[in-house]
């Protein structure tokens, strides 16, 4: 019996060894799955990342120069021949900015479940989302500005023709008095008010420019 006990306790803590090895293994291959994932995931990121600067790069471009144009304008510096053509057309507009992040919002949605466990690349990512939100906000102001204001000023003043035919048409309107729209005092008030909304969003977008890079230096420097 004694044999027999001994037997059966020696077969018991084989078992036991076999589930607990088992079990270990099946950790590991957890822990691995989800390292890959996780790398994978990572990966995807810096692909949308590159993606939003590539485009918010050449939007804030645009809209720099505008933004610096309208200075020149308001403290009469223009170029004459930009006193007299349909440049002065787009003092009044801005290039919208569409934003694409729907890996790195569903990566933000839930904090307690993130898949992503370095704690520093999510705070930099919901940083990121912060400055977006703002700089949407921002762009927002500035469209119902040009929606309700500046529009509506073309339009009583007859240069909606010209808008069309020179930004949706790709024509130069002919016969049109842009030395007139260059002295006209409302129009000046309205692009000092339109240069006060375009000066924060170009700033909102500097910022939002700059965590990009901050996402990609530090994603470049963890993986080394």
């Amino acid at each position: 019996m004694s044999k027999y006990f001994k037997y059966a306790i020696g077969e018991i803590i084989l078992v036991v060894i076999g589930i607990l090895i088992a079990l270990q293994v099946n950790n590991w291959n957890e822990k691995r799955v989800k390292l890959n994932n996780e790398t994978n995931l990572i990966t995807s990121i810096v692909e949308e990342v590159k993606a939003f600067k590539i485009n918010l790069s050449s939007d804030l471009k645009t809209n720099n120069e505008i933004l610096n144009n309208i200075s020149l304008y308001l403290d009469d510096q223009l170029p004459e021949t930009d006193k007299e053509s349909s440049a002065l057309l787009y003092l009044s507009a801005h290039n919208n900015i569409y934003v694409d992040l729907p890996l790195i919002l569903s990566v933000l949605e839930n904090n307690e479940t993130s898949p992503i466990s370095d704690t520093h690349l999510l705070k930099l990512l919901r940083e990121l989302n912060s400055l977006r939100t703002k700089m949407s906000i921002s762009e927002t102001f500035l469209d119902d500005f040009w929606n309700s204001n500046m529009s509506a000023f073309l339009i009583r003043k007859k240069f909606a023709f010209s808008v069309v035919d020179k930004v949706i048409r790709k024509k130069v309107s002919k016969d049109i008095n842009y030395r007139a729209l260059y002295d006209d005092e409302d129009y000046k008030n309205l692009l000092s008010i339109k240069w006060i909304l375009h000066n924060t969003w170009v700033s909102d977008q500097k910022k939002t420019l700059n965590q990009l890079n901050n996402i990609l230096n530090y994603l470049e420097t963890n993986s080394n």
